[in-house]
């Protein structure tokens, strides 16, 4: 019970919904937050507003200054504001509660090493939503799910349909 009340906690501290998938990486751009932009943006043409990502991590990558703003500029064209929450640097404890009551764990990465967030999500039996790098195939998270990094349908179908399973199981889901 005390762990569902912290939870509480923190979806109210960021504002954020209580359904949302997780991607806690730095804001580096082989992280690739842009092909979790371009799904959302995929899904919200489609009439698919309901879906939410709240990310965690360093907004500033020494390399690319400027990728931040680019990421920024590009929720604003898109109108992605109400899909997508930068939270920025947290506390660890607050980190381990945002991911075991996310819908899933989204790695996006185009390049990475053996995941310690991986590692971390396998530990408290969270789903995983991956790019199809061998190093997550490795790391071999049960019940994952893998993506080309590169294709932006591809993960957009992914969301959606883990999104509905959600629903369903909550016996929330009405079909057309």
């Amino acid at each position: 019970m005390r762990l569902l009340q912290n939870s509480k906690k923190i979806i109210k501290k960021f504002n954020l919904p209580e359904k949302y998938f997780y991607l806690p990486n730095q804001f580096w751009k082989h992280k690739n937050h842009i092909v979790v932009l371009k799904a959302l943006s995929i899904l919200k043409q489609k009439g698919i507003n309901d879906i939410h990502v709240v990310c965690t991590g360093n907004t500033v990558d020494y390399r690319n200054p400027e990728y931040f703003d680019f990421i920024q500029q590009y929720i604003r064209d898109n109108d992605l504001a109400d899909n997508f929450s930068i939270l920025g640097l947290v506390d660890y404890s607050e980190l381990i509660y945002l991911m075991r009551y996310s819908l899933a764990l989204l790695q996006p990465s185009l390049f990475e090493g053996w995941s310690s967030t991986i590692e971390e999500a396998k530990s408290i039996g969270k789903n995983c939503i991956l790019s199809n790098l061998p190093v997550h195939i490795e790391q071999n998270p049960p019940e994952s799910i893998y993506f080309n990094p590169n294709d932006a349908e591809e993960l957009a179908v992914i969301l959606e349909t883990e999104n509905k399973k959600f629903l369903m199981d909550c016996g929330l889901y009405v079909s057309n």
